[in-house]
């Protein structure tokens, strides 16, 4: 499962998720979630891991390398730790 950060609230719906995968005979724990265009910040990225969020992908302009690779570096350093 892979929700869009800004569309709609992903963490206020884990929980319905997780009794929904329960009551399927699944195991919540299982559950292998991702974002995608979650904010370049640690505090929300941090945020989704504590709520189980597996993976997050980071949004990219459609612009020139002089553009995008900063970002790129940038958002490695959060990766990375």
């Amino acid at each position: 499962m892979d929700p869009i950060h800004g569309r709609g609230n992903v963490l206020e719906k884990l929980p319905l998720l997780r009794s929904m995968m329960a009551d399927a005979g699944r195991d919540p724990d299982s559950l292998d979630l991702g974002l995608f265009a979650c904010p370049p910040n640690q505090s929300a990225i941090d945020g989704y891991a504590a709520a189980g969020v597996n993976r997050v992908a980071f949004a990219l302009p459609a612009a020139g390398v002089d553009v995008v690779l900063p970002l790129l570096d940038r958002y490695a350093t959060l990766i990375t730790g």
